[in-house]
């Protein structure tokens, strides 16, 4: 294949996955009327194709997604203000006897903006939907990125529930390790400041990994967002599943350019979800050149590092070990070696 050609496909492929399909259109046939050969790309020309609205002033919509959907209605709302949207819940709150209804009100909305669901989700599943319903889905990605801070897990219970009894539901896996190690809350707070707490090349590791787990899942939605990702220059994350403005703001721009809005974007104006904001370590700050902050930020109320650390073993004293334990065996990843050269 021609590196011109090769060049081609990857220009288009980027198109369609920014949502610039009357571009990306236009680059598959003229490469398909040139060489049957080229046929492969059909498979986007089918999707491009496939999909049909009408009447964009005027939509009923149903956005199947976590808590990331929220802002994404308000800014195409914004846009196009005539638009309606089905009160659909996020995905991890609808209860398992309500799928059967929400299929409903996917089947009787004009556009459906989803992101993929595992089969779990029986009628909703993205292999279900897609079935049913290919000629007015759009697919985008669950924005998850841990690049900013690798350090944030979920705190579970022993039955694999999430333990929500803490002032945030992110826990890190450094005060965790302190913890259970004694080490003073000074000496951890200690660590937040240590620009070499983790070396560069395992950091970058961490953040590249992340970043391709995203792309690959990609592959399988309409749109893309990584690409903005490895772009923006500051944070742009307030935790690893809350992703800031600038990427809610593209990933709305996008949708809003697939299905045909050929006017001026003009992006959200307040802080999109940003009721827990979590600083980066000076580490991820000092290796990505990115501005350092130090305060956590809870429903607009401000907490020091070193108060985060304190009530961080507060909520450890009312736990088991065993359940800490657990906690930890299961957060650790790749982190576990250099965590037991601290001593």
């Amino acid at each position: 294949m021609k590196k011109e050609t090769i060049i081609s496909i990857e220009k288009a492929n980027a198109y369609f996955k920014t949502g610039n399909i009357k571009n990306a259109r236009e680059i598959y046939r003229q490469l398909i009327i040139k060489d049957k050969f080229y046929n492969f790309l059909y498979f986007n020309m089918k999707k491009i194709d496939g999909f049909s609205i009408r009447n964009i002033k005027k939509l009923n919509i149903a956005v199947l997604t976590n808590c990331q959907g929220g802002p994404i209605k308000g800014l195409i709302k914004k846009h196009l203000p005539q638009t309606t949207f089905q009160t659909i819940k996020p995905v991890h709150l609808i209860p398992k006897n309500s799928y059967e209804d929400v299929f409903k009100e996917l089947v009787n909305s004009d556009l459906i903006i989803a992101q993929p669901l595992s089969e779990s989700f029986g009628e909703l599943s993205f292999i279900n939907i897609s079935k049913f319903f290919r000629k007015k889905l759009i697919t985008i990605p669950n924005i998850y990125f841990e690049g900013f801070n690798p350090e944030l897990f979920y705190f579970k219970n022993i039955d694999g529930s999430t333990n929500r009894e803490f002032i945030i539901d992110y826990h890190d896996i450094f005060v965790l390790y302190g913890y259970l190690k004694k080490k003073s809350i000074d000496e951890v707070h200690s660590w937040f400041y240590n620009k070499e707490f983790i070396e560069k090349k395992f950091f970058k590791d961490i953040y590249q990994d992340s970043l391709n787990r995203l792309e690959n899942k990609e592959e399988m939605t309409t749109l893309s967002i990584s690409d903005t990702i490895a772009k923006t220059m500051n944070k742009s994350f307030n935790t690893m599943n809350h992703p800031s403005n600038p990427i809610i703001d593209e990933l709305s721009k996008r949708i809003l350019c697939y299905i045909g809005y050929e006017g001026k974007f003009d992006g959200a104006k307040s802080r999109l979800l940003a009721n827990i904001q979590v600083p980066s370590y000076a580490y991820v700050c000092n290796y990505l050149n990115i501005t350092f902050i130090e305060d956590y930020t809870v429903d607009d109320k401000k907490y020091s590092k070193k108060e985060m650390i304190g009530k961080y073993y507060k909520f450890y004293d009312s736990i088991d070990s065993g359940t800490l334990e657990f906690n930890f065996n299961r957060s650790v990843k790749n982190f576990k070696e250099v965590l037991d050269e601290i001593r």
